[in-house]
């Protein structure tokens, strides 16, 4: 009787201990699952981060062309307006000397 009583203890020890290792499998199962949950979270942190630099490096590269396209812009424009001031005042001398001329011719006349 007392065997068998201690072999009852035993079998609901066993039972005991089988269920605490199926609790503990499965809180490592879960604490594995957290870990790669986390993991994946990082891994998106630094994907994200690295997507930031490369946009804020495409920004100042997209700036640092657009000053120079306003740069040459600029420059052109400035050109192009000192030549057509030169121009206007080589016509002006032109026209200036072609009345002085004319003005002379015309005083030799009388």
């Amino acid at each position: 009787r007392e065997l068998e009583e201690e072999c009852s203890r035993l079998r609901d020890d066993l039972a005991d201990a089988h269920a605490a290792q199926q609790r503990a499998n499965m809180a490592m199962r879960a604490k594995d699952m957290e870990v790669t949950h986390v993991r994946a979270e990082v891994k998106a942190a630094r994907d994200a981060e690295a997507e930031a630099k490369a946009a804020v490096q495409r920004a100042a590269t997209a700036a640092e062309t657009m000053d120079k396209q306003v740069a040459e812009r600029a420059k052109s424009m400035y050109e192009g307006l000192a030549s057509e001031m030169q121009n206007k005042h080589i016509i002006d001398i032109a026209n200036f000397k072609t009345a002085a001329e004319a003005r002379e011719k015309e005083a030799r006349r009388h």
